[in-house]
């Protein structure tokens, strides 16, 4: 069942991850968003890397997030 459907980027998405509080996706737009998980509310869109053909996004911690292009 479809609980959100967002215009999230200005193209594709290229990668996204979730914690227990928020969604986590970056775009072919080279934007990073945050979203509150259970709302779908935008907290914050900050520049990222330019999209690649592999890019990983890994949250370690609630506040850490890791992310690649390679």
């Amino acid at each position: 069942t479809c609980m959100y459907s967002i215009h999230a980027h200005d193209g594709a998405v290229a990668a996204i991850t979730c914690s227990a509080s928020y969604v986590i996706s970056i775009g072919t737009d080279e934007r990073l968003c945050v979203w509150e998980r259970f709302q779908g509310h935008l907290l914050h869109a900050l520049p990222s890397h330019r999209a690649a053909y592999s890019l990983q996004l890994v949250m370690l911690t609630h506040q850490l997030l890791i992310t690649s292009n390679q």
